[in-house]
């Protein structure tokens, strides 16, 4: 029976507590803690043109966890998850503070997501496994891996990865509601993601880092096929949670947004007293 049994509210309520106050320590603290933060650097695709720090992972786990660990249900109560969740986000916080090869980083995530397809309930016949468990099996490892990298490759935009985990796991949640089943744990991490939101909308005063990003699109595709496989909700839920039409709502106006800033930024570059670029003048903002 999970702990928050009494009431839906208490998980994501709780969720979203946790995040805030850690959020007001990390971004509000003291100047040597705000020095010990990873930064994210800006580049010719990037939407600041400043250091911001990447610490929101921290926050949206620190909330979630408690909500996880404490709820019942076939998908957060089985905890196959958890270990492969947690080497994952391990070797992406290290990277976010000194620095890890993509070749091993994407060695972690693959030997993850074949631990947590193995961990998967499977109906074995007389044969045993069978060339299309190996299949499946495959199939389900790629599909982790790229929700997990898919996840990364948002966090960079200004409110994007925010949204599409506050639109997939509430999603989750509410398929899961529908079915009788445990909604908790979906809820408490889609109010986590809601809390994050709030210092990741433009100009945004943090980003996830990969310790965030990457574990949030894991767990995306971790708890969607738990959930089918549970049969809580139908296969097409899964590629609709991470991939929503509100990623693509938000999307759309960032690509523009990134190409001005890259012509900006190389205009910017290019001048010299003695030659000014040839570029439209700024219109300067009210």
């Amino acid at each position: 029976m999970s702990v928050f049994a009494y009431s839906p509210w208490v998980a994501p309520l709780l969720a979203a507590a946790v995040t805030a106050a850690v959020l007001a320590v990390l971004l509000g603290g003291a100047a040597p803690l705000r020095r010990w933060l990873p930064l994210d650097h800006p580049s010719d695709r990037s939407l600041h043109d400043r250091p911001v720090a990447r610490v929101g992972g921290i926050a949206i786990w620190a909330g979630f966890l408690p909500a996880a660990l404490f709820s019942a249900g076939p998908v957060a109560g089985n905890l196959a998850w958890l270990a492969p969740w947690a080497l994952v986000i391990g070797v992406s916080f290290v990277d976010d503070w000194i620095g890890v090869r993509p070749s091993v980083r994407l060695a972690v995530q693959t030997l993850a997501a074949v631990a947590l397809s193995l961990a998967l309930p499977w109906e074995r016949g007389a044969e045993g496994i069978s060339a299309q468990h190996v299949l499946v099996v495959i199939g389900m490892t790629f599909a982790i891996v790229w929700s997990a990298n898919l996840f990364n490759f948002m966090d960079g935009s200004d409110g994007l990865a925010a949204v599409m985990s506050i639109c997939g796991f509430a999603a989750f949640g509410a398929a899961a509601a529908r079915a009788g089943a445990n909604a908790d744990v979906f809820f408490a991490l889609a109010a986590a993601s809601l809390v994050f939101l709030s210092v990741n909308l433009p100009p945004a005063r943090t980003f996830m880092g990969d310790g965030g990003s990457v574990g949030l699109g894991f767990l995306a595709a971790a708890f969607g096929f738990f959930g089918i496989r549970a049969e809580i909700w139908p296969t097409w839920l899964l590629y609709m949670s991470t991939r929503s039409p509100s990623s693509r709502a938000v999307a759309w106006p960032s690509e523009p947004a990134r190409v001005m800033i890259s012509r900006s930024r190389a205009c910017d570059k290019a001048a010299t007293p003695m030659s000014p670029p040839a570029c439209p003048p700024r219109r300067n903002s009210k």
